[in-house]
């Protein structure tokens, strides 16, 4: 697609939106869950280097894209009951995205889950799922 431009400065104006929109998206990264994915910095400290591990998540967050993910009404299973009875004020949810370097069918498989985390430590995994 060619874009023509008017002026000398439209087209200041257009680069300096591109550089504002490259800066944007340089400071964070999101998925196709609409969910922001952490530094890789931040997912090693956390004890996975090699997993793209999501920004804190709100209750209603996790309810949303494990449905989107095909885990239907999680907050109303045994195992959130169990995840609900050990949460301290505090603790983040995390999904935590890990994938193998083997392609299935052409996508790259892996697994998934989400993480109940006090500080830089895991304390709990729930919502494991393996992709293929």
């Amino acid at each position: 697609m060619i874009m023509h431009l008017g002026s000398f400065a439209d087209l200041r104006n257009f680069h300096a939106g591109l550089l504002l929109s490259v800066a944007a998206l340089a400071g964070c990264a999101h998925s196709s869950l609409g969910l922001e994915i952490e530094s890789k910095d931040l997912a090693a400290r956390l004890g996975y280097p090699l997993c793209d591990v999501y920004a804190p998540l709100s209750k209603q967050e996790i309810f949303a894209s494990a449905r989107r993910m095909g885990i239907e009404n999680m907050e109303h299973t045994t195992e959130w009951a169990n995840v609900a009875a050990v949460i301290m004020p505090g603790d983040q949810f995390r999904l935590v995205n890990c994938q193998n370097g083997r392609r299935v069918h052409g996508a790259r498989g892996g697994y998934s889950f989400y993480g109940l985390f006090r500080g830089d430590e895991l304390a709990l995994e729930f919502g494991q799922m393996i992709n293929d």
